[in-house]
C-alpha cells in the first residue's frame, strides 16, 4: 500500500491540486498533516497531527508531500527515522516547496533524487542546487569556494583523481596572496579555510576550520567522484575551450554564449553586467539555483533526465 501525505494549507486546499490529482491515482490513501485535525467536507482525505501518522507509516511506503515548515514543523523533526513524529526516512520525503519551486514534475523529481547525484562546484552553486532538489550532501566540496581565482579550480579539475584523494589541512606552512593560515575575510564576515599545498577552500557556510575538516571526512567516506557531476561556470571562449578538453566524463558547463557543446548549458546574461565582473555571473548562478529558477529559465532538468539514462545503461 501506499500512502500520500499531503500538508494543508491555511485556506483549506491542497497546495498545487493538480499535482495532487496526478499523485493519487497511484496511491490507495491520501491524507494530510496541519496544526488542527478535521474532515473538509467533500473530500477524500482527513487533515491530522503528524504524530497520528507513525502507526500508519510503519506499515507502508509513503509520499510526503508539502513544505510543514509552514505550519511549524522542522522537517528533520518530523522525518527522521529514529526520533521523528513520522518514524521515516527522508528517501521516503517529497518536498512540494521543490516542486513549486522548481516547476518539475513529480516523478522526474522522483527520478533525479533516486540517481543519487551530486555536483562539484568551484562556488557554493553546487549546495545551492542539492539543497533546492533535497539531495544528501555526498561530496566533501560542497558549500565552499575552490581557490583564489578560477585558474586554481582548473588546477583542480586537471588533476582531479589525485585532489579528490587527498584530505585537505587546516593550517598550511605559509601566507598566500593575504589570506592567513586559519582563515579569510568576505567582506566583513571571517570565515575557515582548509588548504591543500597549493589550493585554498574557502568555508563561508562552516563556523570552523575543524569543523568543515570534520565534514569534508564524513562525506569523503561516501563519495565516488566519477559518479559527481563535475559543474564549471564557462566566463569566457578559453574557458569553454578548456571545458571541451577536460578529460572527465560527467561534466555540466553553464554558459552565458551559444555553443553546440553538448554539455553546456546556456544561461543568458545581461551583456553590461557581463562585461564587468566575472564574479557577477557566478552570483547570478547561484540565485538562480537556490531559487529554483535555474530549472525553469534554462534545460537543467531536461540535461539531468537524459544524462541519468545514459549513465545508467
Amino acid at each position: 500500500m501506499n500512502i500520500l501525505i499531503w500538508t494543508y494549507d491555511s485556506t483549506g486546499l491542497f497546495e498545487n491540486k493538480k499535482a495532487v490529482e496526478r499523485i493519487k491515482k497511484n496511491n490507495s490513501v491520501v491524507t494530510a498533516f496541519g496544526k488542527k485535525e478535521f474532515d473538509p467536507e467533500g473530500s477524500d482525505y482527513v487533515v491530522v497531527f503528524p504524530e497520528k501518522l507513525a502507526p500508519l507509516l510503519s506499515k507502508a511506503r509513503a509520499r510526503i508531500y508539502g513544505s510543514p515548515k509552514e505550519y511549524g514543523y522542522d522537517m528533520e523533526s518530523l522525518c527522521r527515522a529514529n526520533r521523528g513524529f513520522l518514524k521515516v526516512g527522508r528517501d521516503k520525503l517529497i518536498s512540494g516547496e521543490t516542486l513549486q519551486k522548481t516547476g518539475l514534475d513529480i516523478n522526474d523529481y522522483i527520478k533525479l533524487r533516486r540517481s543519487n547525484i551530486d555536483f562539484v562546484t568551484e562556488t557554493c552553486i553546487g549546495g545551492a542546487l542539492e539543497h533546492v532538489l533535497g539531495l544528501r550532501f555526498n561530496n566533501p566540496f560542497i558549500n565552499m569556494r575552490i581557490g583564489f581565482f578560477s585558474s586554481d579550480y582548473r588546477k583542480l579539475l586537471k588533476d582531479y583523481g589525485r585532489y579528490s584523494s587527498m584530505l585537505p589541512k587546516t593550517e598550511t606552512d605559509g601566507f598566500m596572496n593575504g589570506f592567513s593560515k586559519r582563515g579569510g575575510f568576505e567582506g566583513r564576515t571571517a570565515y575557515p579555510v582548509l588548504w591543500f599545498d597549493d589550493i585554498v577552500l574557502h568555508g563561508f557556510h562552516y563556523k570552523s576550520a575543524e569543523d568543515m575538516l570534520d565534514k569534508y571526512s564524513q562525506r569523503m567516506k561516501r563519495w565516488d567522484p566519477l559518479k559527481s557531476i563535475v559543474v564549471k561556470i564557462i566566463y569566457d571562449e578559453e574557458d569553454l575551450d578548456f571545458f571541451m578538453d577536460l578529460k572527465i566524463e560527467r561534466k555540466l558547463g553553464f554558459y552565458y554564449g551559444t555553443t553546440d557543446t553538448e554539455n553546456v548549458i546556456r544561461i543568458p546574461f545581461d551583456e553590461t553586467e557581463k562585461k564587468k565582473w566575472a564574479y557577477s555571473y557566478a552570483s547570478y548562478l547561484y540565485q538562480l539555483a537556490i531559487s529554483g529558477e535555474i530549472f525553469k529559465v534554462s534545460e537543467l532538468g531536461k540535461w539531468l533526465l537524459k544524462k541519468i539514462d545514459e549513465w545508467s545503461e
